[in-house]
């Protein structure tokens, strides 16, 4: 089996799924101490929760890879950690390390911008990344 089976596995599951949506405070809390406002977040679906899950066990798993310097990775590659470096990158060029890097990469994003992983999987970034990995399961 291809070490990459189990992350492009999803990609027919992506595409049939929701991803995820904005949940936000839609009571008429004014933001005072006794009526604080909830800050906007993401709820994502089961299947990416666990596709983040799988992306986060692929990295434990191939230490070889060093997916944990996925910085040091795409700036080796010329990319920088911000959406539009990382959506334009041109994919056919890169080598595994450097595809799974902007995986990871994404994933790691939405924890400092709420909702980038969103907008990666609705521009259908993540898909592209998981067809190149397809390609060296071959």
């Amino acid at each position: 089996m291809s070490k990459y089976v189990a992350l492009t596995n999803y990609i027919v599951k992506i595409k049939n799924d929701k991803i995820g949506e904005w949940s936000g405070d839609n009571t008429n809390n004014d933001g005072s101490y006794e009526r604080p406002l909830q800050m906007p977040f993401i709820i994502y679906t089961e299947i990416i929760n666990s596709f983040v899950d799988d992306v986060n066990n692929f990295v434990d798993i191939h230490k070889e890879m060093e997916l944990t310097s996925y910085g040091d990775i795409l700036n080796k590659n010329e990319l920088k950690w911000d959406y539009n470096s990382m959506a334009k990158a041109n994919v056919n060029l890169l080598d595994e390390q450097c595809t799974m890097a902007l995986i990871v990469a994404a994933i790691r994003a939405d924890r400092f911008s709420s909702g980038i992983l969103l907008q990666f999987f609705e521009d259908g970034i993540i898909l592209k990344w998981l067809e190149r990995l397809k390609e060296f399961n071959n």
